[in-house]
């Protein structure tokens, strides 16, 4: 695709406009938007915002997003800043749904309080835990319920996986987090299609810092897909309790530093 129609915002509204049209999740849209158009074309945060205005019916694509009502997110960053480093970690969470710049915002500042993340998924649940502090996601029919400690919010409609990956990548894309450890946990309830997606989502991310690995019910054959986004450089250890099979047997076993580059590179 030429380089000049990747240049004009009305070409790439109206790509959005038609992911839209075809009524699929948005991470599936951002999915094959960045599939055609290139990854460095539109952030997700700003197709995000597109995508819920054309799905809300307004499909003006010359709109101006400077005539958005000014809000919170309009105040000067360091005043921001230090408004939101009084707020407890609930607070924050449910704070950066808000708008897209406080989505921005507030991982930044809070990113030095978190140095490990777990994600962790059941067939109707999935937990997400930034070092002491957890959020639950709970399908139930018509949504999904989402739980920041002693809050909880129905969101009608959403999707219990969908709704946590994106509070996942977007913690994990904060260029000031310098997370050491990370885990999943998948149980045996969870299809092969959603273990797909969390694999995948994780292999899109950056990892430069990380040291530990915990995988737990992960299945043989997704070992090598999972660790090849590290940092063979930084990773100490990576510590599986691996499915056999179908049934529930596992073993647990732990890799050593020497042991990951074998995984990550495949015999020469």
């Amino acid at each position: 695709m030429t380089e000049s129609v990747l240049e004009n915002p009305i070409f790439i509204r109206s790509c959005i406009l038609n992911e839209v049209l075809h009524r699929k999740p948005i991470r599936e849209s951002y999915k094959n938007f960045c599939e055609k158009l290139g990854d460095d074309v539109m952030d997700y945060i700003d197709f995000e915002f597109w995508f819920y205005r054309f799905y809300e019916g307004n499909h003006d694509l010359n709109y101006d997003q400077k005539l958005e009502p000014k809000n919170l997110s309009d105040m000067p960053i360091k005043i921001l800043q230090r408004i939101l480093n009084e707020l407890c970690f609930r607070d924050k969470m449910v704070l950066q749904k808000v708008c897209r710049i406080l989505r921005k915002v507030v991982p930044e500042i809070d990113a030095a309080a978190h140095s490990a993340v777990s994600f962790r998924m059941c067939r109707d649940w999935t937990f997400l835990e930034f070092s002491k502090h957890e959020i639950v996601y709970r399908e139930f029919e018509g949504g999904c319920i989402v739980k920041y400690e002693d809050y909880a919010k129905p969101v009608i409609g959403g999707n219990q996986l969908e709704l946590a990956l994106n509070d996942f990548s977007n913690f994990l894309k904060c260029p000031k987090l310098h997370l050491k450890h990370f885990g999943v946990t998948f149980s045996s309830a969870v299809g092969e299609e959603a273990r797909q997606e969390v694999i995948e989502t994780v292999g899109t991310l950056k990892w430069p810092n990380l040291k530990t690995v915990f995988f737990n019910g992960i299945h043989q054959s997704e070992i090598k897909p999972m660790i090849t986004c590290f940092n063979s450089e930084t990773i100490e250890h990576i510590i599986l309790d691996v499915s056999r099979d179908s049934t529930s047997r596992q073993f647990p076993y732990q890799l050593a530093k020497g042991d990951f580059p074998k995984l990550n590179h495949g015999p020469h």
